[in-house]
């Protein structure tokens, strides 16, 4: 028997050797001996108490304890990222977009928490569309909120070309709003920081959730994802195997939806893509960051002081 975690998905729905939702589990008031039986009922030969030991098991975990660091609250961003690549060296180590998501989750007084939810269940549905009848089923609090509203195109969608995964919502949105490219400049923000005074203020905390709403907003909607896609598909990358990289596509998308703010006109937002995207080879990975190759244009994120800057023209 095996005992290991998954993601819910039709496939899982429709094979009985899964325990679908394991949140009666943990309730108090469910039997174990009627679990037990029910599931070896539909799972002929399996061994009734194999099955007992393994759900006991699962019910342990409430009992598992948990360590708490509690770190000064004007340590820099650099010190708490040091600390935690430390403490986790023996773990999966952690991104930049793992404290940005961090940081987004706590923030409920500015609706982090929701926006957290938003970014998560966007990028699940992107893969499994299925997965918007169980959100709205399973979290009526959030489907009746405007993020749920915007993603609930992906219900229908197939496309298979950009799959993006929170990292990558979090770079395009963070990067096409606020025209920086670091994430740890997001977390910061997050945090508060003032980079002129080098001092803390809840009003940039939140301007920054503010704006980084409307980032996520935008990467989610439908018009400006599909004209994309359409864009890149237009241009002969018709499937994800000819993309090299999926930063390409990202940085890509923060050209779009910079190119779409500033006004200019579809038609030459179009060519632009086509011209600077993935098949002109202009798009490069530098430490991190990314150069574009036209000298018309100013770099970003190829260094600590990079910024995404205006687009100088477009030629028709």
């Amino acid at each position: 028997m095996e005992q290991r975690f998954e993601v819910y998905n039709s496939a899982i729905a429709k094979d009985v050797a899964w325990i679908p939702d394991i949140a009666h589990i943990f309730d108090p008031d469910t039997s174990l001996f009627d679990l037990v039986n029910g599931y070896c009922e539909k799972n002929q030969g399996t061994s009734h108490q194999e099955v007992f030991r393994s759900l006991e098991l699962l019910r342990g975990i409430t009992s598992n304890q948990i360590g708490l660091i509690e770190l000064a609250s004007d340590l820099d961003i650099e010190t708490v990222t040091e600390i935690f690549i430390r403490v986790n060296s023996e773990g999966v180590p952690l991104s930049q977009a793992d404290f940005a998501m961090s940081k987004i989750a706590v923030n409920e007084s500015y609706g982090g928490n929701t926006l957290r939810k938003a970014i998560d269940y966007f990028c699940h549905m992107a893969v499994s569309p299925e997965f918007y009848s169980l959100v709205e089923k399973n979290d009526p609090q959030f489907a009746g909120t405007e993020y749920f509203k915007t993603m609930a195109w992906l219900r229908k969608d197939m496309e298979d070309l950009y799959k993006p995964s929170y990292t990558d919502l979090l770079r395009v949105a963070f990067t096409s709003e606020f025209r920086r490219g670091r994430l740890e400049d997001l977390v910061a923000l997050l945090s508060g920081r003032n980079f002129e005074t080098k001092q803390y203020e809840e009003g940039i905390i939140e301007s920054s959730c503010r704006q980084l709403r409307q980032g996520v907003l935008q990467f989610m909607n439908e018009t400006h994802f599909k004209r994309f896609i359409m864009i890149i598909r237009s241009a002969g990358f018709v499937s994800e195997s000819m993309i090299g990289s999926q930063n390409t596509l990202n940085f890509a998308y923060i050209l779009y939806l910079t190119l779409r703010r500033m006004g200019i006109p579809d038609a030459d937002t179009a060519d632009q893509i086509r011209r600077e995207g993935p098949q002109s080879g202009r798009f490069r990975i530098v430490s991190g960051g990314w150069l574009r190759g036209d000298r018309r244009e100013r770099d970003f994120l190829g260094n600590k002081q990079a910024r995404l800057l205006p687009y100088p023209r477009v030629r028709p």
